[in-house]
């Protein structure tokens, strides 16, 4: 049981709820979220350039490994 500002929660997440603060499974998904917007910009740069990068440089056109 937790008492938050008098309140009385069953649960943590109904606590955190209460409180107006993000529960760990909000914090989790938002990470997850954040997470694949990288994925897509990364793979729309590479694919805007022409392909991917084996150091500074592009890699070679008959490189068979091309993730699209």
């Amino acid at each position: 049981m937790y008492n938050v500002y008098g309140v009385i929660c069953g649960t943590y997440d109904e606590a955190c709820e209460v409180a107006g603060i993000e529960t760990p499974a909000q914090l989790e998904a938002e990470a997850r979220y954040w997470a694949s917007v990288e994925a897509i910009e990364e793979q729309d740069a590479m694919e805007a350039r022409g392909g991917p990068l084996v150091g500074r440089f592009l890699a070679d056109a008959d490189y068979d490994d091309i993730p699209f």
